[in-house]
């Protein structure tokens, strides 16, 4: 099964230097929308705003971004 890194990008870039192993680019997705729920709601249980800017990236074991998982679409209705 392939590897794929789950990049952060808010008011910092953290880099998934470990990744998951994942059936496919549909389940690494997955694990982005969940991952950044659980920031999300972390924020919010903080009493903290979220910036809807945000978002999280998958990147396969080649380099490439295989989706973008932005905050604003959690709110809104994923599309991408």
């Amino acid at each position: 099964m392939p590897r794929y890194f789950i990049h952060l990008y808010n008011d910092q870039i953290m880099r998934d230097e470990v990744g998951q192993i994942l059936p496919d680019d549909l389940h690494a997705r997955d694990a982005a929308i969940i991952g950044a729920s659980e920031i999300i709601a972390e924020s919010i249980a903080r009493g903290q705003l979220v910036d809807l800017r945000h978002r999280v990236e998958v990147e396969n074991e080649a380099g490439v971004v295989t989706s973008t998982v932005k905050f604003s679409n959690l709110f809104t209705g994923y599309d991408n």
